[in-house]
């Protein structure tokens, strides 16, 4: 005869089964009850006998069931070492996020005081613009030539009848300045 603390196939039974139950565990186990139970057919049962027998079995699969699914879950969630790395993973981009976002702050700071500088720079300019447009309105005209030599120079030359071309030579400019200049002379003296 068996004994009930030994299986079928002769291994051990042990309450702590190693993590997870499959199909041969549950086909051993089921195998057991009914070596178990072998010697008890010999007797009669009765239906309610039967039922409350049935019921335990479905009571034992059940917990060992629920007992695999805990199993599993704690095996997905990992050591407590690796829960620790895990952490500390999190907590270092957290800080590396939180470094990033004051970096960003700070430039964008920065930026601000930029636009805010330029922006002075650019509202004295259309200052300085809108009373030349207004000098000009009022017939006030342009203000003398420039003291600049080389302005000056050009204007010489050129009242000597001299042309762009032979100006921007002896001076060693360009064309295209030296035709600029005598145009802007031009335009003084329309107005």
């Amino acid at each position: 005869m068996v004994s009930p603390l030994q299986s079928v196939d002769s291994r051990p039974v042990h309450a702590d089964v190693e993590c997870g139950y499959g199909l041969d565990d549950l086909v051993h186990l089921l195998t057991m009850v009914a070596t178990w139970l072998y010697p008890l057919g010999q007797y009669a049962f009765s239906p309610a006998d039967a039922l409350l027998l049935l019921g335990v079995l479905l009571i034992i699969v059940a917990l060992m069931l629920g007992i695999r699914k805990k199993r599993r879950r704690i095996a997905q969630r990992g050591t407590a070492r690796e829960q620790l790395e895990r952490m500390n993973q999190e907590t270092a981009v957290r800080g590396d996020l939180e470094q990033l976002m004051v970096e960003i702050e700070q430039l964008a700071k920065r930026l601000g005081a930029q636009l805010d500088a330029k922006t002075l720079v650019l509202e004295k300019l259309l200052h300085e613009a809108d009373q030349v447009i207004e000098r000009l309105e009022r017939g006030a005209g342009p203000t003398e030539p420039s003291a600049d030599p080389q302005t000056i120079r050009i204007y010489r030359l050129a009242d000597e009848g001299r042309s762009p071309m032979e100006i921007a030579q002896e001076l060693d400019e360009h064309v295209g300045k030296v035709e600029l200049i005598l145009a802007l002379r031009k335009a003084r003296y329309r107005q």
